[in-house]
């Protein structure tokens, strides 16, 4: 029997079977992060969801897009692209674009924060005493920014104390962006973003998508499409890929 399914779904595992069912993606795809960040000495012949297990990893690549998950400074995860989501990518199109819908390894990569600028005009009331913060989704990736004013807490100038690890796009969003004071806790000043412009180095924004399983057929509820073999599917769609792969 084939060692992947077509429901856009992760393999089914738990903490006590020995074996991983096949109804969606790959089982084996640990190997492809083996040796990284994943510990996988102890229990790594379980196939079971213990931690650093085989079945474990496999699971938990699904869709995975958090950096450093499984490799240092990398976005790996394991995706079910279907026609309709291959026609639908709009999101840095010509990156994202694997070669054929199907069962997809994701790579992308991350770099640091390298510089930050502001358009001043109106900027006001910000305080020397508090810090930008830039949130990475990485763990324990956050960089930091310390900035000066002038006598009305305008034209700003900014200095990288922490540039931070983990940014998968080079012009990082504003919604990524918190000004705190030194501590972490209220800003004295001003606390808008919105004129404040923070660019990610590295290798943010670089992506590899690798077809493991080329399938017209995910995702696909019927059987009477042509070249569409096997039962219907019963998990069309996996809604947390939507960003990366919007559709059905």
């Amino acid at each position: 029997m084939a060692n992947w399914g077509r429901n856009d779904q992760a393999v089914t595992a738990n903490s006590t079977t020995t074996i991983v069912t096949l109804t969606g993606a790959p089982i084996g795809t640990y190997a492809l992060v083996k040796g990284a960040t994943v510990s996988m000495a102890a229990n790594a012949h379980f196939g079971n969801t213990s931690a650093g297990s085989r079945a474990g990893v496999d699971v938990t690549l699904f869709s995975n897009v958090t950096p450093g998950a499984f490799i240092s400074n990398m976005s790996t995860g394991i995706f079910g692209v279907s026609v309709v989501e291959m026609a639908n990518n709009v999101v840095n199109n010509s990156a994202e674009h694997p070669a054929h819908a199907g069962w997809v390894y994701r790579k992308a990569g991350t770099g640091p924060v390298v510089s930050v600028s502001a358009n001043v005009t109106g900027m006001t009331a910000y305080n020397n005493a508090d810090v930008l913060v830039v949130r990475s989704t990485q763990a324990g990736g956050n960089a930091t920014v310390t900035f000066t004013t002038n006598s009305t807490g305008g034209n700003l100038s900014f200095s990288i104390s922490n540039a931070g690890a983990g940014f998968l796009v080079t012009s990082i969003p504003t919604s990524n962006l918190a000004i705190t004071n030194s501590t972490g806790g209220t800003a004295t000043g001003n606390t808008t973003v919105t004129q404040i412009s923070v660019t990610a180095g590295g290798r943010a924004g670089r992506v590899h998508s690798e077809t493991l399983v080329a399938m017209g057929s995910l995702g696909s509820n019927t059987t009477s499409s042509t070249g569409v073999v096997g039962a219907t599917d019963t998990v069309a769609d996996a809604s947390s890929d939507n960003t990366l792969y919007p559709g059905r």
